[in-house]
């Protein structure tokens, strides 16, 4: 046979790796990519629902601590006027 067989040999054991790598592994890659690609997308859009939901809690918590402070500052006012006045409660 000598190196010309050799060489008919290796092409044709390369020609099948190349059509299997065409034929099975691209699509099965190619699907995986925008499978992963779709995945994305709806991981995105649901992080920004939940964004959404977060900003919106983070905005109730605010107003919550805005009147928690209004609220103390009365308290102090009214434990400055009981200091002032030196009236024992």
């Amino acid at each position: 046979m000598g190196p010309f067989g050799a060489l008919a040999i290796m092409s044709t054991i390369l020609y099948g790796v190349w059509k299997f790598i065409n034929e099975h592994v691209v699509p099965l890659t190619k699907a995986y990519v925008e499978n992963q690609n779709t995945s994305m997308k709806e991981i995105l859009v649901e992080h920004a629902k939940t964004r959404e939901v977060f900003s919106e809690a983070i905005r109730c918590l605010v107003g919550r601590i805005d009147r928690v402070e209004t609220s103390i500052e009365s308290i102090q006012k009214d434990i400055t006027f009981i200091k002032d006045k030196n009236v024992e409660p």
